[in-house]
């Protein structure tokens, strides 16, 4: 059902300030040059007309997982004209978790101690056992958290533009223009954190498996080698780590080493 409220009545406190694009109007509150001063026209003293609060989440959400070539889950493209991928917001995206304090799937599987830095990078515990699917790593995973994120930021764009409404900044009849101008930037946000989210899977994905190979080719201590083996074992140490140090352990009692 479609919700409205009255500008002239809304109370609610100025909302945490997130940068837009510039509008195309000097005059518009969401520009750079804006002045209440230098407003062309300025809005009559009249009570504004009741404005329509669009739903949020929005009903057609393009965060969806696009399945990938072998069934795999895949990221959508939702914009365009995504920011950079060092942009303030581009991190603020990645590093917000509806659960900032939750375990990954593998290390709460295994009862272990783990934290989240930013998606696309694997917590600790699975870096360090060569588990390259964990949950932090996932689209899936950044999906949910994007749109989280998405929904807190139009949140915050609403009670800013209806406060805007309330000053006599913005005229009524503009607020679904500005409020879709938001929508369309979150998305280019979201955008630019889905290419920064591919940088660092694509970087980091196999980097433990890559160290390991090394140190284990590097090795001609059968014994130490036999350590790695049984504390990987007890400690799930990826199977494919633990089989190549097996391997090389057989090289070296043949003499191929």
């Amino acid at each position: 059902m479609p919700i409205y409220f009255s500008a002239s009545a809304f109370t609610s406190p100025d909302a945490a300030t997130v940068p837009l694009p510039a509008s195309n109007s000097s005059s518009s509150p969401l520009s750079p040059s804006y002045s209440p001063k230098s407003d062309a026209a300025p809005l009559s003293a009249a009570t504004p007309g009741d404005i329509l609060i669009p739903a949020i989440p929005p009903r057609d959400c393009p965060l969806q997982a696009v399945p990938g070539p072998n069934g795999e889950d895949t990221l959508p493209t939702v914009s365009s004209n995504p920011v950079d991928v060092e942009h303030t917001l581009v991190h603020a995206v990645l590093q917000h978790a509806i659960e900032p304090d939750g375990r990954c799937a593998a290390c709460d599987d295994d009862d272990l101690v783990c934290e989240f830095t930013e998606t696309g990078i694997t917590c600790g515990p699975c870096a360090v056992r060569g588990n390259d699917d964990c949950l932090f790593a996932q689209p899936k995973f950044l999906l949910e958290n994007a749109a989280d994120w998405r929904n807190d930021y139009l949140h915050d764009q609403v009670h800013r533009l209806m406060r805007e409404v309330q000053l006599k900044r913005l005229r009524p009849e503009s607020f679904a223009l500005e409020y879709r101008r938001a929508l369309n930037h979150s998305y280019s946000i979201i955008q630019g954190a889905f290419r920064r989210f591919q940088i660092l899977r694509l970087a980091s994905r196999g980097l433990t498996h890559r160290g390991y190979r090394c140190l284990i080719a590097s090795s001609t201590d059968v014994p130490q080698l036999g350590r790695l083996i049984e504390f990987g074992g007890e400690t799930g140490l990826h199977k494919a780590v633990l089989k190549r140090a097996g391997e090389r352990v057989a090289e070296i009692a043949s003499g191929s080493a």
